[in-house]
């Protein structure tokens, strides 16, 4: 009868490794803080995890989050952020509010107040002139 050296054998290979923060920035050529900011955003936040004091993150984890960036930025139409820049520009321009806003941006009514000059907010004497031969 044949000799049994193992009962069984594990093969373990790292085909989605962890990856530190260092890592992970060299792994999609963007800085640290670049990915500390993406990691705090409300829209497509990257998922990073805390291990002992040390943000760690799945390689295919980031290559997903590449992705979705990228179909965020990319397939967002131009239109809309065309339509939405013109109707806040007539907004600004008619002295009403833009989208969403309750008060007015400046009153039309009433100009700004005319600065009073004091006696140490004058300018020097001659500041005013240019000078000649310089």
């Amino acid at each position: 009868m044949p000799e049994v050296l193992a009962e069984r054998v594990v093969i373990q290979t790292s085909l989605d490794p962890w990856l530190d923060l260092v890592g992970a920035a060299r792994y999609v050529s963007l800085s640290r803080k670049t990915l500390l900011r993406a990691g705090r955003r409300r829209e497509n936040p990257l998922p990073l995890r805390s291990v002992g004091g040390k943000l760690l993150i799945r390689a295919s984890e980031l290559d997903t989050w590449i992705e979705r960036e990228h179909r965020r930025r990319v397939e967002r139409p131009r239109g809309e952020i065309r339509d939405t820049v013109n109707t806040l520009a007539a907004a600004v321009l008619e002295g009403g509010n833009g989208p969403g806003q309750d008060k007015p941006l400046r009153s039309q009514s009433s100009p700004t107040p005319a600065r009073q000059e004091t006696e140490g907010s004058r300018p020097p004497a001659g500041a005013d002139r240019v000078r000649k031969g310089a």
